[in-house]
């Protein structure tokens, strides 16, 4: 997963440098939450039996314990409106913002370096 955080993150770095910003947050959001599921395995959390009766790291459990990865209680903030803003860009007739995601990119970026390092 690691690997695949900083694939991800590149992809979404490149694609909000195009402008394409809908699919640039979105591939935003996935690189911390890869980043913070690979975190919590290296943390030895386990995460919780899913819907299929095995251990799955869903959005909302993820969510619940990403302050854990690097201790800071932000990185909950942090991923709480990186998900928004996907939400708005995935399946909302909404548009999202460069601002809104140049607020987010740069803490984004710090967290999925500093855990995948």
């Amino acid at each position: 997963m690691r690997r695949k955080a900083r694939r991800t993150l590149d992809t979404a770095l490149r694609l909000i440098d195009q402008g394409r910003l809908d699919d640039g947050v979105s591939r935003l959001y996935f690189a911390v939450f890869q980043a913070a599921t690979y975190g919590l395995d290296r943390l030895g959390k386990v995460p919780p039996v899913g819907r299929m009766g095995r251990p799955y790291w869903s959005h909302a459990a993820v969510l619940r314990e990403v302050a854990l990865v690097r201790g800071r209680r932000e990185d909950r903030d942090l991923l709480r409106e990186l998900r928004s803003l996907r939400i708005l860009a995935d399946y909302r007739p909404g548009v999202v913002l460069r601002r809104d995601v140049e607020v987010l990119r740069h803490e984004a970026i710090r967290f999925v370096e500093e855990v995948t390092e």
